[in-house]
């Protein structure tokens, strides 16, 4: 099942309770854009298959490899930030989309609101329970990911 929230007017962010979507999603997903006419899909899962591919290698390569993940992921979440931003201040419709990695998706709003909104994260927080509709959960690797680069930002 797909579900879409609208973060900030005219800028969604559908995502799944599972690793897939089905023909019926895609139908749901190809109205609901027609219908609010989303002029940019963002599929945020085809950028981001680099993501724990460090857990799969031995303690000093794992290592290395976290820390380029960390660097691809940072990289990624601010591009993605900036367009979200773009969009939204030239009334650009847009949709992001997870169906695999739903909490990258959260990261980037979280991301997105501390950086573009200079939102505190107890905010962000109770905010982000009271717009998607599903429970997201965020492992070890994406808070520690988040408390390493929130100041990054």
């Amino acid at each position: 099942m797909v579900y879409i929230t609208e973060m900030i007017p005219n800028i969604w962010w559908g995502y799944t309770k599972m690793n897939s979507t089905n023909s019926i999603d895609k139908m749901y997903l190809n109205k609901f854009t027609d219908y609010h006419k989303i002029c940019d899909v963002i599929k945020i899962d085809e950028h981001v298959s680099f993501w724990n591919k460090s857990t799969q290698f031995i303690f000093d390569i794992k290592k290395q490899l976290e820390h380029k993940e960390n660097q691809d992921m940072l990289i990624f979440i601010k591009k993605v930030c900036k367009l979200i931003d773009n969009n939204y201040k030239n009334s650009k419709s847009t949709l992001i989309f997870t169906n695999k990695y739903n909490e990258i998706g959260l990261l980037i709003w979280i991301f997105f609101y501390v950086e573009y909104a200079k939102t505190p994260l107890s905010i962000i927080e109770d905010s982000l329970k009271n717009k998607i509709l599903t429970k997201i959960i965020m492992t070890d690797k994406e808070r520690k990911f988040l408390l390493l680069n929130i100041k990054k930002l």
